[in-house]
């Protein structure tokens, strides 16, 4: 569904295998809709999986920043657990400001 150009932000997850879950975001992640993707991951990260992959490649990011601390606040927790967060099929500008902020160095990211 799309509001004056705007793509509805859709989370679904899927196992990759018995060690891997991949959740796919797709549509326009904002401001607004950062919380109910907060929560979707929250509650996906608890499974038995010891990876967890981010596919965006079908999101449009529109709030890099909010982003950026949701991410690392998933990762520490994912690594208390000793689990691994994954990112996937990101843009180049995603990776570029990625590599800007050292994100690169304590998270796989792949374009």
């Amino acid at each position: 569904m799309e509001r004056g150009g705007i793509k509805k932000m859709n989370m679904t997850h899927r196992e990759i295998s018995k060690n891997e879950i991949e959740i796919s975001i797709s549509g326009d992640i904002q401001i607004e809709t950062v919380e109910n993707l907060r929560n979707f991951l929250l509650e996906s990260v608890k499974s038995h999986h010891q990876i967890v992959s981010i596919n965006f490649s079908n999101a449009i990011i529109h709030c890099f920043t909010k982003l950026l601390g949701f991410l690392l606040i998933i990762r520490k927790r994912l690594a208390d657990e000793k689990k691994i967060l994954k990112i996937r099929g990101c843009g180049d500008d995603f990776y570029q400001k990625c590599q800007l902020v050292m994100l690169t160095r304590i998270i796989p990211i792949e374009k």
